[in-house]
């Protein structure tokens, strides 16, 4: 994990559309403000937040990485290694099960979750197929389903059930190198749809009641290569694909069999696909493909077909997305300053609210967004002290 994030330089204002400027919300209550979770004194960050108010999170740059589970009002427990001493660094939280990554013995790491009715309990180990020796995470969805790879010689795409005992179900062909990008909440034939990236192949894979049936999505034919980012549970997707002359797109398909749309820049920047959500938004990352590398982040809707940038708060060189709500259009989203002396802050943006300041966590100066929970209720990130350490928080935000 890396707490740093570089304030660029070379960034400028954004015109904004008159879209947006209708978006922006004119007067507001008092702004939302970051308060700690987690231990103080360490380098602690916020990896995933759910709209009940839990909380998961770990403290890093430790020995070992240590992940822990904060039930309001004042729960807080340590998770429990598979070995003890070993590290273990979280991924993600549903309302069943909290997902990570921990080394075992001999160092080998693997796949592993902590169940939310009980935290203090041991872990469940995800296990590998048959031959092979680790697992790696892919993605988690929202009722506990787990799928990433088993490795071995090579990577086999693979999903664990919620009830299943840790056992593992091939998604993709025995040792095909493909990898899970990502998993839908929607369940067919009893388990959820996966998106897989094979090469320069992106893929899905449904199940029949008895197997993972693998489809090819179809690409642009210019195209060299497409990158499938997520999925939904209306059986539509978002990544992104490469040219070999001209920059990449940000790409969607309508459904697993569709012909894609992508979304090119007029100013023959790069775009590259960020988040997806149930409401079929995407946010896009532009960027420049001159030195300099300016970002500047747009919400794509496909219905129309409109893409605007994000607003840009004032004295925000640099507006940096870290997380989209599922449920909602809302993001959660770190300022980098035009003055760089200024801390950096965090803010959210809704079609509905506009942008919301979050005031930063008390006795910190720069405070990032990491996460938002599904409905956008809750965020979570971290703020660095004066001294250098970085501590955990949360925030309640104002709902659509």
């Amino acid at each position: 994990m890396n707490l740093s994030l570089a304030r660029q330089t070379a960034i400028s204002t954004a015109v904004l559309l008159p879209l947006l400027m209708s978006m922006l919300s004119p007067a507001q209550a008092a702004p939302p403000q970051a308060v700690l979770v987690g231990p103080t004194g360490k380098t602690c960050l916020t990896a995933a937040v759910t709209d009940n108010g839990n909380v998961l999170g770990a403290c890093i740059n430790q020995t070992p990485t240590q992940a822990w589970f904060f039930r309001p009002p004042s729960t807080f427990i340590n998770l429990k290694p598979p070995a003890l001493g070993s590290a273990c660094d979280p991924h993600q939280m549903g309302v069943n099960v909290m997902v990570g990554t921990c080394k075992k013995l001999l160092g080998i790491s693997g796949v592993v979750t902590w169940s939310i009715n009980t935290p203090s309990g041991p872990p469940t180990e995800l296990l590998p197929l048959i031959l092979d020796l680790r697992t790696s995470f892919g993605a988690a969805n929202l009722h506990g389903q787990v799928a990433g790879q088993s490795i071995g010689t090579r990577q086999t795409a693979v999903l664990w059930p919620l009830f299943g005992e840790g056992k593992p179900i091939m998604v993709s062909n025995r040792y095909d190198n493909c990898k899970v990008a990502d998993i839908n909440d929607e369940a067919h034939n009893g388990l959820p749809n996966v998106a897989l990236n094979c090469g320069n192949s992106p893929r899905v894979a449904t199940y029949d009641g008895v197997k993972y049936l693998v489809n090819t999505l179809k690409t642009p034919a210019d195209a060299i290569n497409c990158k499938v980012t997520a999925i939904n549970n209306s059986d539509k997707a978002a990544g992104t694909c490469h040219y070999t002359n001209g920059p990449s797109k940000a790409t969607f398909w309508s459904s697993f069999d569709a012909v894609p749309t992508t979304l090119a820049s007029a100013n023959g920047y790069a775009t590259e696909t960020q988040f997806f959500n149930e409401n079929d938004l995407i946010v896009v990352k532009e960027t420049d493909t001159t030195p300099g590398k300016i970002v500047r982040p747009r919400l794509w809707r496909q219905v129309s077909n409109q893409a605007p940038y994000v607003p840009v708060p004032s004295g925000c060189n640099l507006i940096q997305v870290d997380a989209l709500a599922q449920a909602v259009d809302k993001t959660i989203m770190t300022c980098v300053p035009t003055d760089s002396n200024a801390p950096l802050g965090v803010y959210t943006w809704s079609p509905a609210e506009g942008l919301t300041e979050v005031l930063g966590m008390a006795g910190t100066e720069d405070n990032l967004a990491r996460t938002i929970s599904i409905s956008g209720t809750l965020g979570g990130g971290y703020g660095v002290t004066p001294s250098g350490s970085a501590q955990a928080f949360q925030v309640s935000l104002p709902g659509l």
